[in-house]
């Protein structure tokens, strides 16, 4: 059973698993995005599953990319997972503890704030607190585990990250690279990613490590994934250094919503999914048929943008 399923990622697991002969059930509000030959219980998470317990189902497997807080894991008690259950996470958590592996369990129950907006603040504490609860469930004999990605990319991607540039490069004026855009960020194909989730979770001991990690690679500068995503798309780019505190006291907007500026690189480990599979990890090689398209939201922003940088230049 996934839980979710029916957009990006978990759509893309979905159609795998489903083309893989799996017996598939997708618990979702949405109707959707559902893959061909799939069981659909379109409800709440919370209804789907009481009503998937009085009938007596059982799944061998179950994949959660909708557990976003401790009390979403209530229902998975009782006997509805038979053996593997695999919450969806994100390798952003061990810097609310300052840690530095993705693979790593927190150091404190108290997570820091690690400067990040509130939105996100209050996700990644969900996710902190869902996982820490996975220990019960493993106590009833469920091989319960984590599973941490990273910033993905691909074919219908909801949270735009790629627009945020190619909506920039449309007019051919400068964008901004926050820092230099020298920090690195791990970031993966989606497509890859759910061709390495299927046969690790289907085919390998996923209980050998309560933590896993979904890390393509080392990492790059987001300078130069900026830059290869305008090759992608055809298209020149020229960067515009500006510090980060700058950035906070003039044009604090853009940083707000500038999706890699905050990312940096953690070591792969042993419960890398693409090792433990055999799978390398190639994102730039997906990133195909990208267009520089402007997009109503970004044009009142991108003429601050400009005007900002027209103002910094003058005063150099």
């Amino acid at each position: 059973m996934i839980l979710g399923g029916t957009r990006f990622l978990g759509r893309r697991v979905a159609e795998v698993l489903a083309s893989s002969g799996h017996d598939l059930t997708l618990l979702s509000r949405r109707r959707s995005g559902v893959p061909a030959g799939v069981h659909l219980i379109c409800a709440e998470r919370d209804a789907g599953l009481a009503n998937l317990k009085l009938l007596g189902s059982r799944f061998d497997l179950v994949l959660d990319f909708i557990c976003y807080e401790k009390k979403d894991l209530v229902q998975l008690t009782g006997g509805l997972v038979e053996e593997h259950y695999v919450l969806i996470s994100s390798t952003w958590l061990p810097r609310l503890w300052s840690g530095s592996r993705a693979d790593e369990l927190p150091s404190s129950l108290e997570p820091d704030s690690a400067g990040l907006p509130r939105v996100t603040l209050k996700y990644l504490n969900g996710k902190l607190r869902a996982e820490q609860a996975l220990a019960h469930l493993r106590q009833t004999g469920c091989k319960a585990v984590s599973l941490r990605l990273p910033i993905m990319l691909g074919a219908d991607d909801h949270t735009g990250r790629t627009d945020f540039y190619l909506s920039r490069m449309a007019d051919g004026k400068p964008l901004i690279a926050v820092d230099g855009g020298h920090n690195y960020a791990q970031i993966a194909a989606m497509e890859d990613i759910a061709q390495a989730i299927v046969p690790w979770a289907t085919n390998t001991d996923i209980s050998r490590f309560p933590v896993w990690e979904a890390l393509p690679d080392d990492g790059q500068s987001v300078r130069s994934i900026i830059e290869r995503m305008a090759t992608a798309a055809g298209v020149a780019v020229r960067l515009a250094d500006v510090p980060s505190a700058e950035l906070a006291n003039k044009l604090p907007d853009y940083l707000e919503q500038e999706p890699f500026w905050r990312e940096s690189a953690l070591p792969l480990t042993k419960a890398n999914i693409f090792d433990t599979v055999g799978l390398k990890a190639s994102i730039f090689e997906k990133l195909l048929n990208l267009k520089p398209r402007i997009c109503k939201i970004t044009k009142k922003m991108r003429c601050k943008e400009i005007q900002f940088l027209e103002n910094r230049k003058t005063r150099e």
